[in-house]
């Protein structure tokens, strides 16, 4: 048992890599950078009424509601950009809280 752990030891300090690049055969072993930003968020959440996470399909939902009672389009487009802030405003309009 000994000997499996020096040789190993021995393996590694030589400066062999453990990824990338072992054989033709193995190929390029390369990690990927998936850091999220604020573009890759699809899902929010709103303390108004009752506290829950909305989705963009919730969002544009609460938003047809809120058109269909009387509240004017938030931006010149057919639906307003999906932040926290807009949902805030759709969620306070139609609980009554203007």
């Amino acid at each position: 048992m000994g000997n499996i752990i020096k040789s190993f030891k021995s393996f590694n300090e030589g400066g062999t890599p453990l990824l990338g690049g072992g054989s033709p055969a193995f190929g390029d072993v390369k990690t990927r950078n998936k850091t999220l930003s604020h573009g890759d968020i699809s899902v929010l959440h709103s303390e108004v009424g009752v506290p829950t996470f909305y989705t963009k399909d919730d969002f544009h939902q609460k938003y047809s509601e809120y058109l269909k009672m009387g509240g004017q389009p938030l931006t010149g487009e057919s639906y307003p950009e999906f932040t926290e802030v807009n949902l805030d405003k759709i969620l306070y309009f139609i609980i009554g809280d203007n």
